[in-house]
């Protein structure tokens, strides 16, 4: 493993023992599905942004992007703060480039609605619908 062959991430080897016991194909397929979801939102930003700040340029807006992924993926959030926490961070790093923060607001309020939300209603539906105790007439 290279992890275990450079001498100051000795430290980290542990965490990435755990990649032994899956096999090259395994391992890729979990990266072309990470690959394809990183794809689908970082086409969702794009698409709503170029649709609600059409100013905005092209480079500057996805790398805005891929570092909002980023902090994102860092901060430690409750579902529940989710929204505020996305809004918070996405407003502060497109003010570097834009001075439409209710429109950044509105594109990650958005893409969490759609992405987040609306499954977690429709798979709340189905669920609902399931008879976990057989047939009772209540």
């Amino acid at each position: 493993m290279l992890v275990g062959r450079i001498k100051f991430l000795e430290k980290i080897r542990p965490f990435f023992e755990v990649l032994e016991h899956y096999s090259a194909p395994e391992l890729s397929i979990v990266l072309v599905n990470s690959l394809a979801r990183f794809i689908i939102f970082t086409s969702q930003y794009i698409i709503l942004m170029k649709l609600t700040l059409p100013e905005l340029p092209l480079l500057s807006m996805v790398l805005m992007i891929f570092i909002l992924f980023f902090v994102q993926a860092a901060l430690p959030t409750l579902d529940i703060f989710d929204f505020s926490v996305r809004s918070f961070v996405a407003s502060n790093l497109y003010s570097y480039i834009t001075t439409q923060e209710i429109a950044v607001m509105a594109i990650v309020s958005c893409i969490w609605f759609v992405n987040l939300i609306l499954p977690a209603i429709f798979g709340s539906i189905f669920v609902f619908k399931i008879n976990f105790f057989g047939d009772t007439n209540s």
